[in-house]
């Protein structure tokens, strides 16, 4: 094993590979591993928040708290 040392350092200050704590490394993976896409804007169902807040209150009078949410 080679272990090099920069020579504007004192000899002392040098630790030895073992003892060093290791490197954190990041993998990098190639870009054309992914695909890159837009999604068209959702509608939305009421015309003001006040319409929304009438309209939740009216479904949750009729049908209570959700109890499962739908995956997006």
């Amino acid at each position: 094993m080679t272990t090099l040392i920069n020579p504007n350092t004192s000899a002392s200050h040098h630790t030895p590979p073992l003892l060093r704590p290791p490197t954190p490394s990041i993998r990098l993976y190639p870009l054309s591993n992914y695909t890159f896409g837009t999604k068209e804007t959702q509608p939305e169902e009421d015309p003001s928040v006040l319409a929304r807040l009438a309209r939740l209150e009216n479904d949750y009078a009729n049908h209570g708290m959700r109890r499962t949410a739908e995956a997006s």
